[in-house]
């Protein structure tokens, strides 16, 4: 049984059917056809969920590059990172010394650099923050030999490979339907509805967000109750996507 229960193909037969067109027909441009269309706005809803939650079932293997002495900037590629969304979690361990281990703290690169403006000039040592510029990581402290970094990641879904592809997400083929929707009227320039749509595929993504949110195999953990954006934390569970920061787990 698919975890996801339409194929590329199924999608596009389902998005035509609501449309009210033949797969097959020319397209508003008289050169494209809408097979050819949908194909796109059904990629494009996948971008939209993930830029809007990082869901689970797109985290990619664990990743353990190494580091190199004196050197303290690595591009995505050179890690091993593949269409990396967001670093879930970032640590080093000194393989010469097995236990010893040191969690990395994520700093945005304006903070990074107020801290650390003179960094080349500062002590190398084990790593204990690093920042995201560019396509690149820049740790500090700079290593002074080699440590094993390990990397969790979530990534961004990629295309459908073939027509017999199934989505990555999970049991989120209604959610999907739903964004493409909304990108096939927009496109089409169909207001009414594309709002509609808009209302539904928001409706949908925040019961599959909600899910996320369940009590899971882990110990729970006090917490004030916080405001993020002039909104509670019962806000944001309310309603994530009313939130401009959503990505995090």
């Amino acid at each position: 049984m698919s975890t996801s229960a339409l194929t590329q193909d199924e999608f596009v037969l389902e998005i035509a059917s609501t449309l009210g067109v033949q797969k097959a027909t020319k397209s508003v441009d008289g050169v494209t056809t809408y097979e050819d269309r949908i194909k796109q706005w059904l990629y494009w809803a996948h971008l939209s969920i993930s830029r809007i939650f990082a869901f689970p079932e797109l985290d990619a293997d664990k990743v353990t590059p190494s580091t190199v002495a004196s050197t303290n900037r690595y591009t995505f590629a050179t890690l091993g990172l593949i269409r990396p969304r967001q670093i879930l979690s970032f640590y080093v361990v000194d393989p010469t010394l097995g236990a010893k281990a040191q969690k990395l703290t994520q700093q945005l690169f304006r903070r990074f650099d107020q801290d650390h403006a003179d960094i080349l000039n500062d002590t190398e040592a084990m790593p204990q923050e690093y920042t995201i510029y560019g396509k690149a990581v820049e740790l500090w402290y700079i290593p002074e030999k080699v440590y094993t970094m390990n990397i969790r990641y979530n990534q961004y879904p990629l295309d459908f490979a073939t027509g017999a592809s199934t989505s990555p997400y999970l049991f989120k083929d209604d959610v999907i339907i739903a964004g493409t929707l909304v990108n096939a009227y927009q496109a089409l320039m169909e207001t009414d509805d594309s709002k509609r749509w808009a209302d539904i595929f928001a409706s949908r993504l925040t019961s599959a967000i909600a899910l996320e949110s369940e009590p899971q195999d882990w110990e729970p953990e006090g917490r004030g109750f916080g405001m993020v954006s002039n909104s509670s934390n019962a806000d944001y569970q309310a309603n994530p996507l009313s939130f401009f920061n959503q990505g995090g787990r």
